[in-house]
């Protein structure tokens, strides 16, 4: 029943093998019955119903044949030529085409007019259907995700930052003590990899106007950020507040409260301008809560990820101009009516085709150019 409602909802899709079938009927399996004639004594004024049977007449013959070893040799060296240039090297061919640097034969097109997509949409709108997914996805901010997983401890799934797991956990249990978190891998696609698009590791860039009267004053205090004063401040805090030291060794409070870990990341992440992180410290990593969490979710992270061609890659002319053609303008109002089952899955061709036409080719155009210009040799 489900594969044939398939085939009948994708019919035009399945349609499109059907003379690529036919010529294999026609011309390669309705001709082998053809082959009887070898065991003919064939006629051609008889035809094949008239000629007499001989058996192995012919291949006796042929085997007995001065000249046979040749021209079995020669045969099979003919086919083993065919398969070598007819068909691995249409398919090497390929595979070196995909692999090129300059994108001649190949466009920078956003995942969001991918076909790829719409088979997404497909799976998010069942997952809506079936209330697995939150139903009020399209109306809700950063509060009321709040509200419904720390606040309510909600059974969900979610993606976050990899350092995150154990104070999402530690808030959670603020309202379920008994909760958990587990850290799973992304879905894997069709091509083998899971997560989504790396992205640059440069997070933020400092620049020192040429106003700036004092210059090396600023790039003192960045480079403070890489002492062992200001490491032992972004990774345990205040002394006498946060952390007490006995015996020449640092008693860190780790925070367990919700307040407690507001505060904490304070100087673990915002005040960190500039270099290594906390995660970095093994002593403090050691002693810390559920670190084995967040060393797992790290391990996790590190294994997925896709290669971005549009790393780096500012907002084009066309884009800039025409805002409404980004993932949240035209595209997201078109999800939300596919996923809420307010339009048919079927919207997004056209979605994609009105996309180019106002503006969505020129986008593509464009993006192409910058990526050539960037990989050029």
């Amino acid at each position: 029943m489900i594969r044939k409602s398939i085939v009948w909802k994708n019919w035009q899709v399945y349609s499109m093998i059907l003379p690529g079938v036919l010529f294999f009927v026609i011309f390669r399996y309705i001709p082998i019955a053809g082959n009887v004639i070898a065991f003919q004594d064939y006629n051609v004024f008889s035809g094949v119903t008239g000629s007499p049977f001989v058996g192995l007449k012919h291949f006796e013959h042929l085997f007995a044949y001065p000249e046979f070893s040749r021209i079995l040799r020669n045969t099979l060296l003919i086919s083993l030529y065919q398969l070598i240039f007819g068909f691995s090297a249409p398919i090497i061919l390929s595979l070196l085409l995909n692999e090129v640097r300059k994108m001649m034969f190949k466009r920078v097109v956003p995942n969001l007019i991918r076909s790829q997509m719409k088979t997404a949409l497909e799976l998010h709108r069942s997952l809506y259907k079936e209330q697995l997914m939150d139903n009020e996805i399209f109306v809700q901010q950063g509060k009321d995700w709040d509200a419904k997983i720390k606040g309510a401890a909600r059974v969900g799934m979610w993606v976050h930052d990899p350092s995150y797991p154990d104070k999402w956990q530690s808030e959670v249990r603020q309202t379920e003590p008994s909760s958990s978190l587990i850290n799973i891998p992304a879905p894997v696609g069709p091509d083998g990899k899971g997560g989504t698009g790396l992205s640059s590791s440069v997070g933020n860039v400092w620049a020192i106007p040429k106003s700036n009267k004092n210059p090396e004053a600023a790039i003192k205090f960045l480079d403070w950020f890489y002492s062992d004063e200001a490491q032992k401040f972004l990774d345990y805090g205040l002394e006498n507040e946060d952390y007490t030291v006995e015996n020449s060794k640092i008693q860190y409070k780790y925070a367990t409260t919700v307040d407690a870990i507001n505060k904490e990341n304070m100087h673990l992440m915002f005040l960190r301008l500039v270099g290594p992180s906390y995660l970095a410290n093994e002593e403090f990593m050691k002693g810390r809560k559920d670190s084995d969490l967040i060393l797992n979710a790290l391990s996790v992270a590190k294994n997925e990820g896709r290669v971005n061609d549009g790393v780096g890659m500012p907002i084009t002319p066309t884009m800039l101009s025409k805002p409404e053609l980004g993932k949240n303008g035209l595209w997201m109002e078109m999800a939300a009516k596919i996923i809420t089952g307010k339009e048919p899955i079927d919207s997004f061709d056209k979605f994609v085709e009105d996309w180019k036409k106002r503006g969505g080719d020129q986008i593509i155009k464009e993006a192409t150019e910058w990526y050539n210009s960037k990989n050029k040799k």
